[in-house]
């Protein structure tokens, strides 16, 4: 039982503070390393890697057509959704940028709705929906963006585009034939999100741009923490615990990683951390909260801790 509690308390501290540290990582990083290259880069390694352990461990073969939906559901997730993000932190701090994600559950609830004709929101979602759009507003108004002036639009609307693919793919999996296997069907994931953007990095030039050996031996560790910590270390923690704890426990990393990621980009890497963001840090994790909650209460509760 202690060991148990152990493994839960180190897993929870991986989704908790690695997931929000690798907001930080990849803004510091891709000062030397192209977006598309570094994102690429770090789920295509990790995909090798987790399908390497997967064979060896001898874990079942998925099917053709469980391959083909996991590849497409990669493309969505990581090319579509963190390949746009990494473009977009180019220019954006960290911790902002943590926040601008957090509109990822109000795209799930109107995708849900309107796509897989779910039932109709509730009072509480649609509180969640307002404060959220009032909390966007204040971090992306002309306040706010006065203090950034290196931030275009292009650049904000571009990181909800990622938003977007991301939850659209988050829908699409779940109703698609995909691998029984989580390690299988992330593996498969990151190798074709990876190589995806591998390809886009030909298009944008990023191949161009790169020179490895002009790349600082810091730049190259940050690569290294996203692949083993934010990636197979995160992922593999994050799937362990939603097969051992409370599903509404485990969702808790959605208001914290914002959190860690705003800290850290003010104190690591001297980002601006302005009122206009502490109010809509509160107003957008406030909503992520109402949009949340009240769903995961209805789900099921397997061996809650």
């Amino acid at each position: 039982m202690a060991s148990r509690k152990v493994l839960i308390l180190l897993s929870f501290s991986a989704i908790y503070l690695i997931w929000g540290s690798t907001f930080l990582a990849v803004h510091v990083a891709l000062k030397e390393i192209p977006p598309f290259i570094l994102s690429g880069g770090r789920y295509f390694i990790s995909g090798v890697l987790i399908l390497l352990w997967a064979s060896l461990k001898g874990l079942p073969r998925p099917t053709l057509r469980q391959t083909g939906n996991a590849a497409f559901v990669g493309v969505l997730l990581l090319a579509g959704g963190n390949g746009l993000l990494a473009w977009s932190m180019q220019r954006v701090p960290s911790g902002m940028a943590s926040l601008i994600v957090t509109a990822g559950p109000m795209w799930l609830v109107l995708i849900q709705w309107y796509w897989k004709r779910t039932e109709r929101p509730s009072l509480q979602t649609w509180s969640g929906l307002l404060i959220g759009m009032v909390g966007m507003a204040v971090l992306i108004g002309p306040d706010s963006l006065y203090h950034l002036p290196q931030v275009r639009p292009i650049d904000i609307a571009m990181m909800l585009v990622a938003s977007l693919f991301w939850n659209f793919g988050a829908v699409y999996s779940t109703d698609a034939d995909m691998p029984a296997n989580p390690f299988m069907m992330t593996g498969i994931e990151m190798l074709v999100g990876g190589f995806a953007q591998f390809i886009i990095g030909l298009f944008t030039g990023d191949w161009l741009r790169f020179h490895p050996t002009t790349v600082s031996t810091e730049s190259w560790m940050w690569l290294v923490y996203l692949v083993v910590f934010g990636s197979v270390i995160g992922f593999t923690s994050y799937a362990w615990l939603i097969r051992n704890v409370n599903p509404v426990k485990v969702a808790t990393h959605t208001f914290v990683n914002p959190i860690v990621a705003v800290c850290l980009g003010w104190l690591v890497a001297g980002e601006p951390f302005t009122p206009h963001m502490a109010t809509s840090a509160i107003l957008m994790v406030g909503a992520v909260a109402l949009l949340t909650i009240e769903k995961l209460r209805k789900a099921p509760k397997l061996n809650p801790a």
